[in-house]
């Protein structure tokens, strides 16, 4: 199963950080794309937990939302 999330990427000093905005899950790396890389794992360690707490029987459903492009922002950071 894949996913899109939004991310926020910003330079902290040396280091540049990843922020999911949905989940609030952040990593950080020496370029932006070992922030984002590092991102997804932990983004995919996270939800893994959440799966692991849905208690047996309960149904959910995963949706997709369209959203439109920021102005803002010169290439998509959704993964």
């Amino acid at each position: 199963m894949s996913m899109d999330t939004l991310v926020q990427v910003y330079r902290d000093g040396e280091r540049f950080v990843a922020v999911d905005l949905a989940t609030d899950v952040a990593d950080q790396g020496k370029t932006k794309e070992e922030a984002i890389l590092r991102l997804k794992k932990g983004l995919k360690e996270h939800y893994a937990v959440l799966l692991e707490m849905l208690e047996n029987g309960r149904d959910f459903e995963i949706i997709t939302v369209e959203v439109p492009a920021s102005e803002n922002s010169s290439s998509p950071l959704i993964a």
